[in-house]
Parts: structure tokens; C-alpha cells; sequence
């Protein structure tokens, strides 16, 4: 009998191969009409070694009307395929030279799909399609291209790279720069260099940290004269290379650098990661001495040299609330506790302080988003006067208040539904798009700094779950290099909000209970 058990077991085990998976999945997906449970039907795929998966899900990938979440979900699905069959077909599909032999390569969404499959993981099986695939007609598979290369990580997609930092689009530029920054091949040297003086700033700001990545010695003395040239937080951008490039500090003072490289550029040479760590450890006096900055905005201790600023401000029910920690607001010289007066007051002083030079907006948000402006204005008197006006005017939709009304059967007096927290949606426009599948992804944003204020609880929008907001975010803005600080207040989810800012280039600050 014990000699039977092992075979009877085995018999009760799933196919390697997944086969009953893909079998139903084929038959229920018809029936699944809503973007979730499409989505997490595709998710269940995942790990499943076969071609069938791929022969399941590529109608689905390139059908009109297919939802952003799911083709991402396949996405993530293909580059967990392994195995020469399922890597070559994905090669296949990647190049759009093949579609005459291979159907799904005519659709530019199968091949930004396979394309940026084959970059997951660092497998280096496909990398002679996504080289190809670098000439695609298509900006959105070229994107792919660079930044698949970029994950890969070998010195073979430089000379891909190279040529694709010439291209006509600045998505595909900036894709290009970061690209050259994660390989560091000296050969991507020249490439990134020329991308330092690129017309658009999102390529900017990526070829700034790209060159420091790449120990760029002839990057040195750009970086010095965009201290002077740039504006804004590329200045800032450019002070950071430079003291990774040369384990020196002047902050972004360029009297000093300029000194400095007079005296020591004709015989310097940039310190390994390796020398910078060590010298890093020596270091006796804080980098805060040099360069000390004027032409700052301050908002709740956290400062910034940008002139083009978005603040976004949870009006919520919630934030109808008081604080729990009032001695800790009144140290501060706040002596109204509700949340919305703390931060209506905050931004209302913030606004009153900007600079002429400084562009800016505000956006507050319940369960839609409301602006105060199309666009943004200058920091002149009038719209300082009119937006701390605004700014003095917000009130909490809905909140503990309304619900006597809700209760009552007033529920569009309480406005208890436009007042939920649609934290995504805010997010969203705080990065300039609509969603994940908006054109704008790859455009310059007029904006180039977020401060984002709220106590953390999403209750409605087209993503509720703060690790998949986080995910979709953060992954539309590793396209828009948008730098989003992040602000909470009262009772809020400490980890996602600081992951937030930490994976967004920007600070987090803990406003209080």
C-alpha cells in the first residue's frame, strides 16, 4: 500500500505544463466582463510554461477595446516565459520586418508587448529582436526598445542605444538616456553626453543621472554650467551628478565648481563607486555648508528649487476630521486642528511666499479632481491674492457632518458620494495623464514637482488598492520623471505613502496624528 501512495499522489497533481489552466481559461474568459477579474484571470497564467499561453492571450493583447490593466497583465505574463519555443515566437511577434510571415507582428501593441517581455529579467535569449525592433516604425515599440535594452544590461544594445538617441521623439530620447545609465558601458559615453543638451527636459534630467551612472569624465564640466544654465530642479539634478561624479560638494554653487574645475580638471579623473564609498565614509563636513540656496520653495520643510510646481490637497470627508496630536500642531503655530485647516493654511502662507519666477497650480480632490487653474500661472500678485483665496476657500465634501443628513435620506445634500477619496485619480493628474494607455506619457510635462497632501485612505476610483495604485504610478512616471513629494496627515498608511515618494524621487514628511 505505501509503495502505491507516491503514484496516487502524482496522480492527483496539476500538469507541469498548466494545460487545465489555459483549457479554462480559454473557456470562462467570454465570460468575464469587468477590467478586474479580466485582469486577475490573465494574472493566473503566470508561471505556466507553454506556448499555449501565448497562443491563448495574443488575440486578446492586440484586440481594440482591451483594457490598460490587462494588456499590462500580459505583459508581466510573457516575461515569466521560459524556454527556447516561447522566447522565439516572442522574438518573432517582436519584429515588425517578420509580419508578413507572422500575423500578430502587424499590431504595434504585440510588439511593444513582446518587445518589452523579452526585456524582463535580464534574459539575453531575445535580445537580437529587441535590437531590431529599435528601428520600429512605432514610437511606443522604439520605447520599449531602449528601455528592454536597458534592462537586459549588456554592452551589445549600445550601439542600438546610440543610434536611437538621435530619434525624432523625445519619449524615445529619454527612454535612450536611462537606457545608457543602467548598462554604464563607456561606449554609451558620447551618446549621453549629447543627450545632456537635448530641446526637452525630461531627456535632461535622465542624461544627468545617466552620466554619473556612467562615471562620465566629459560630463564634469556640462554638469558645472548647467548650475548656471538650467533652472529649476534640473539645477539641483546637476549639483547631485556632480558630487557622484567627483566625491566633492559645492552644492549647486557655481563659483565654486567652476574654481574648482579650473584648478583640477585638466588631471582629474572620476573615483570608482568603489573610491566614492570609501570617501564617502571620510567625509568630515556636512555638504550643507556649501552652496546654501535662496531661491527655494519651502512647503512643510520640504524645499525645492523648481519653478514649475503642481500642489494637490485632499478635500475628502476625512479630512473634515481634527487631528489627534494638537501640541504638536500648536508648537507649529497652528491654532485651528481640523486637518483641512492645517493644510489650507500651510499651502494658503506657501502660496503667499512663491516667487515671481515660479509657475505654479493647485488641484484639490474628493472623489473627482478640481482645479484652480487650466494650466499654470505665474507666481505674480494677483494669482498669489486669488489662489490663497481658494486656497482659504476649501471645505471637506461630505465628512462626519453630512452623515446626519445621509441618514436622514439627504444623501445628495450630505454629497457623501463626491466626497470619498479617489487617490488615483488625483495621482493621475498629477502626472498630467488619464491613464496608462494616454499618449501624453511620452510629452514633456509642463510641471516638473508634485507636492501631494492627503491622510492616505483611497475609498473609490478605477484603482482602490494602494499597492496597485503604487505600481501604475510609479511606472507611468519612471516615463514622466515628475517628482512627487508626498505629505500625510491623521490616521493614514505610513508604508505605501513613503514608498510613494521614496520610488517617486521625492520626500516624505509625516504631518502629524
Amino acid at each position: 500500500m505505501r509503495a502505491l501512495l507516491p503514484a496516487l499522489f502524482a496522480t492527483l497533481l496539476p500538469p507541469l505544463q498548466g494545460d487545465d489552466t489555459v483549457a479554462d481559461f480559454r473557456k470562462f474568459w467570454p465570460t468575464l466582463k469587468d477590467t478586474a477579474s479580466r485582469a486577475e484571470a490573465v494574472r493566473d497564467l503566470e508561471g505556466i510554461q507553454s506556448a499555449e499561453v501565448l497562443e491563448a492571450t495574443l488575440p486578446i493583447l492586440v484586440e481594440k477595446g482591451t483594457e490598460a490593466e490587462v494588456r499590462d497583465a500580459i505583459v508581466k505574463v510573457y516575461g515569466k516565459l521560459e524556454g527556447k519555443e516561447c522566447i522565439d515566437r516572442l522574438a518573432f511577434i517582436a519584429v515588425e520586418k517578420n509580419k508578413s510571415k507572422e500575423p500578430f507582428a502587424k499590431s504595434p501593441l504585440a510588439r511593444e508587448a513582446t518587445v518589452r517581455a523579452l526585456g524582463m529579467g535580464k534574459r539575453t535569449g531575445g535580445i537580437a529582436a529587441v535590437v531590431a525592433a529599435a528601428s520600429d516604425p512605432q514610437e511606443e515599440v522604439r520605447i520599449a526598445s531602449a528601455e528592454a535594452l536597458g534592462k537586459i544590461g549588456t554592452s551589445e544594445g549600445v550601439p542600438a542605444l546610440t543610434k536611437l538617441a538621435a530619434d525624432k521623439e523625445p519619449g524615445v530620447r529619454r527612454a535612450v538616456a536611462d537606457a545608457l545609465g543602467a548598462i554604464a558601458d563607456p561606449d554609451g559615453n558620447p551618446a549621453a553626453v549629447r543627450l545632456l543638451e537635448d530641446r526637452e527636459w525630461p531627456v535632461r534630467a535622465s542624461a544627468i543621472a545617466a552620466v554619473a551612472r556612467l562615471r562620465t569624465r566629459e560630463a564634469i564640466p556640462i554638469l558645472i554650467e548647467k548650475l548656471k544654465g538650467e533652472e529649476g530642479r534640473l539645477v539641483d539634478d546637476a549639483a547631485r551628478s556632480l558630487k557622484s561624479l567627483t566625491a566633492t560638494d559645492f552644492g549647486a554653487d557655481y563659483d565654486l565648481w567652476k574654481k574648482w574645475w579650473d584648478r583640477l580638471g585638466a588631471v582629474f579623473v572620476p573615483p570608482t563607486l568603489e573610491e566614492m564609498a570609501k570617501l564617502e565614509e571620510k567625509r568630515i563636513e556636512s555638504s550643507a555648508q556649501y552652496g546654501a540656496r535662496k531661491d527655494v520653495v519651502k512647503y512643510h520643510n520640504i524645499q525645492t528649487p523648481s519653478k514649475r510646481i503642481l500642489f494637490i490637497v485632499d478635500i475628502s470627508g476625512s479630512m473634515e476630521d481634527f487631528v489627534v496630536e494638537r501640541e504638536r500642531f500648536k508648537e507649529r503655530g497652528f491654532t485651528k486642528f481640523r486637518k483641512i485647516d492645517i493644510v489650507r493654511e500651510e499651502l494658503a502662507r506657501t502660496i503667499r511666499n512663491l516667487e515671481p519666477h515660479v509657475q505654479f497650480n493647485i488641484l484639490a480632490f474628493a472623489t473627482k479632481v478640481k482645479p484652480w487653474r487650466k494650466w499654470l500661472v505665474p507666481a505674480n500678485s494677483l494669482h498669489k491674492m486669488s489662489a490663497a483665496d481658494w486656497a482659504d476657500s476649501l471645505e471637506p465634501i461630505g465628512g462626519s457632518s453630512s452623515e446626519g443628513l445621509a441618514t436622514a435620506g439627504l444623501l445628495a445634500s450630505a454629497s457623501l458620494e463626491e466626497g470619498r477619496t479617489n487617490t488615483y485619480a488625483a495621482l493621475l493628474a498629477g502626472l498630467g495623464v488619464t491613464g496608462p494607455s494616454d499618449p501624453a506619457i511620452d510629452e514633456p510635462s509642463p510641471f516638473d514637482t508634485v507636492f501631494f497632501l492627503s491622510d492616505g485612505r483611497p475609498s473609490v476610483g478605477e484603482f482602490v488598492d494602494t499597492d496597485d495604485i503604487l505600481a501604475v504610478l510609479t511606472d507611468i512616471n519612471r516615463r514622466r520623471k515628475i517628482v512627487l513629494h508626498v505629505l500625510a496627515i491623521g490616521e493614514f498608511q505610513r508604508g505605501w505613502m513613503e514608498r510613494l515618494a521614496r520610488e517617486n524621487g521625492g520626500q516624505f514628511v509625516d504631518l502629524g496624528r
